[in-house]
């Protein structure tokens, strides 16, 4: 419920009320859970341009569930001006779509599409 919530205040254009809520999710419920609250958070934060946005964006890669947090933290860091760093990571994106299934590749297809037009913008 605060999930859902955050998503909404996120929606509304309050990223502090939607970080406050996402603060308050156990992290330890699982690991989809932790994926989408952290990538969240990580957006709430970006959009209050607090600090700890990249630490976020960072802790919610390691263990992700989906590619959401890397395709969104890749264009965080072009919107910081770190485009090597985001190059990087859209670079380990390609190659992960391309050796994933056709499951998985459809499942993602947003974050592979966001990465593609991210590729494109660095060019």
């Amino acid at each position: 419920m605060l999930l859902t919530s955050a998503e909404l205040d996120l929606a509304r254009q309050e990223p502090a009320p939607a970080a406050a809520k996402l603060n308050r999710v156990d992290l330890k419920t699982s690991a989809a859970t932790r994926t989408r609250t952290l990538t969240l958070l990580a957006q709430a934060q970006d959009a209050q341009n607090l600090p700890e946005t990249d630490q976020t964006y960072r802790d919610a890669i390691t263990g992700a569930t989906t590619e959401e947090p890397r395709a969104r933290y890749a264009a965080y860091l072009i919107r910081q001006g770190r485009e090597d760093e985001a190059r990087a990571l859209l670079d380990a994106l390609a190659k992960t779509e391309k050796k994933a299934s056709g499951l998985y590749r459809r499942q993602e297809r947003e974050w592979f599409q966001m990465a593609a037009g991210l590729r494109k913008e660095l060019k």
